[in-house]
């Protein structure tokens, strides 16, 4: 395979030794670990395909491995829905997944489907934008709005993997946008309120969070209107959420469990850096992550924005006058996720697509203000009273200032769409395409050289990956509240221990490990021998792995005081219990602690 050391192709070259399997054919693991780099791919992605943004979105990215651990779960529910399992996570997110079993039936493959569903909604997203924007403001901040939403390097990205969260903007965007026309009148009557409110209650089935973040606009949209519309709207988006609410329980074992599943699942979620729980040091982390999550999002655009946060509060301290209508239309569209993330929770970049589509519309707001302060600066310096081709001054201006809007805004986009296209980069096509190499030869690596009688695989970040994968496999995952320090013994017939999260590191190198260099980036993929009775101690909070021969005193074990063995092990062929998602959420929320298990 491309990327191991020396250029050996699969099954060949000498044996093993210790730690790569008793078949003298196999491969050679690497030696020391070599220096890691930044993530290099030297070919520029492949051809258009429907949507021209997203040329990434080509083979061989569409058939790799999915990206994101919770993918294996929507995976596994395109298959089977079952929400109290975790197929997938509570809520369940039904017409999501209805989505990809539709686009199933075409493409024949549920990760392939599901990245088609991130590409379609990531589509729905820039068109509802637009519109959006043009209705708040004019033709112009519309067009500069979609650009800089189609071109973000984090929207791009989940656009481009099978992730829900393309999903959660298009769906936040058309309600916003569908809130908006029921405020102007462009929906009039019982019949408007209808449609936009029994819209409301569908859209939810694809994030439920969407009731939440998008109820004090719809309340602002609504308000002034007779009690009988309030009445009907109430009913139809009702009856909107019954049209998911009750499928979904019956598919996931009844509504009781359906609801204590949903109800245990958000306790994880949210308990461990809620502020509601732990205070000020639970904000101060919620904003940190939110703050890193949307600079991520908005990159060269946040300048514009800042431009025209300035420029309001400047014209309200001087002129005494408030801010447009659309921007406190807008804030109220923003503020309610944002408050839910700074205070409960916020897990993942994608959850900040439920406000980056308006902070771009105000970014696009900030652009085309800028390029008018520009020109009316320029009129000033250079007074002429007449245009260009005998038109008045004005309209000389008027189209000098959409020119530069327009330009200006392409820049911005142009220069996020390099980032996304630049060779490497966590948030790129060369990351995507790094991470599917490497995922690959993992995956490989362990079929060709270990059998699975006698391996265990140490995982917890890609823990979904490898029971879906291999689940032929003995799998350990550290049980939620383990501690910083899990061991493990090794049982009879276990001869190889493979660590398959590049996060840990050997504790020393001499002591039995031996690693394969992965494709991309020369991440070492670390092996070991193992024999009956020894004992395997991860330390979370160093990033190491260590063993313990079975003959060895373990003096250091009962220095640490800590329990011999707090680990959770799967046996082979058989279906992990629902309490593992739990696990994956815990790990999730540590992300923003720095642990080493996310």
């Amino acid at each position: 395979m491309e990327g191991l050391r020396g250029g050996q192709e699969p099954g060949r070259g000498a044996a093993a030794g210790s730690g790569a399997g008793a078949d003298g054919g196999r491969r050679r693991p690497a030696g020391p670990p070599p220096r890691p780099h930044a993530a290099g791919l030297a070919r520029s992605p492949a051809g258009p395909l429907v949507f021209p943004r997203h040329r990434a979105v080509a083979p061989p990215l569409q058939d790799a491995p999915p990206l994101r651990l919770d993918s294996i779960l929507y995976l596994r529910a395109v298959d089977h829905f079952n929400a109290t399992i975790h197929q997938p996570q509570p809520p369940g997110y039904l017409f999501y997944v209805s989505a990809a079993r539709l686009f199933n039936l075409a493409v024949g493959d549920p990760h392939r489907a599901l990245v088609w569903v991130s590409i379609f909604a990531s589509a729905v997203a820039v068109a509802a934008l637009y519109l959006l924007a043009r209705l708040l403001y004019d033709w112009v901040t519309g067009v500069v709005a979609a650009a800089l939403l189609l071109t973000s390097v984090t929207f791009w990205f989940y656009g481009e993997i099978a992730y829900p969260y393309t999903a959660l903007a298009a769906c936040s965007t058309v309600l916003a946008l569908l809130a908006l026309g029921l405020r102007r009148g462009l929906l009039p009557g019982a019949p408007g309120v209808a449609l936009a409110t029994g819209a409301f209650g569908l859209l939810a089935g694809f994030r439920q969070d969407l009731l939440l973040f998008l109820a004090p606009l719809f309340v602002a949209a609504m308000w002034g209107r007779p009690p009988r519309q309030w009445l009907l709207g109430a009913a139809t988006g009702a009856l909107g959420i019954l049209c998911w609410l009750l499928p979904t329980a019956a598919l996931s074992e009844g509504l009781a469990k359906y609801y204590a599943a949903v109800t245990y699942q958000s306790s994880n979620a949210s308990g461990e850096l809620s502020a509601f729980t732990v205070g000020l040091a639970g904000l101060r982390a919620n904003a940190r992550t939110v703050t890193f999550f949307l600079q991520q999002g908005l990159n060269l655009a946040l300048v514009p924005l800042a431009y025209l946060l300035i420029r309001h509060l400047v014209v309200a301290l001087a002129r005494r006058r408030a801010p447009e209508p659309a921007f406190g239309w807008t804030a109220l569209w923003l503020a309610p996720p944002l408050l839910f993330y700074l205070l409960a929770h916020i897990g993942d970049y994608g959850y900040t697509f439920s406000v980056l589509p308006g902070l771009l519309v105000l970014a696009a707001r900030g652009v085309v203000l800028a390029a008018r302060d520009v020109v009316a600066l320029a009129g000033t310096l250079i007074a002429r009273p007449r245009g260009a081709g005998g038109l008045p001054a004005g309209s000389v201006a008027r189209l000098a200032a959409v020119a530069l809007a327009l330009g200006l805004g392409a820049g911005v986009a142009v220069a996020d769409a390099r980032i996304f296209l630049a060779p490497q980069g966590q948030f790129s096509v060369a990351g995507i395409d790094c991470f599917n190499q490497t995922m690959r030869e993992r995956l490989n690596i362990v079929r060709k050289d270990f059998r699975p009688a006698e391996t265990l695989i140490f995982t917890a970040g890609y823990y979904q990956h490898v029971r879906y994968f291999l689940p032929e496999y003995p799998t350990w995952l550290p049980a939620t509240g383990a501690g910083p320090v899990v061991e493990r013994t090794i049982e009879p017939g276990t001869r190889h221990l493979l660590v398959f999260d590049e996060v840990l590191r050997p504790a020393d190198e001499r002591a039995g490990f031996k690693h394969y260099a992965l494709p991309c980036n020369g991440t070492p993929f670390h092996v070991a021998a193992v024999k009956r009775g020894d004992v395997v101690r991860v330390d979370s909070a160093a990033a190491t792995i260590a063993i313990v021969p079975a003959a060895a005193p373990r003096r250091a074990s009962a220095a640490l005081g800590r329990s011999r063995s707090r680990a959770w092990s799967v046996p082979a062929r058989r279906r992990p219990p629902a309490r593992s998602t739990a696990s994956c959420w815990a790990s999730r929320a540590r992300r923003s602690t720095g642990s080493p298990w996310a």
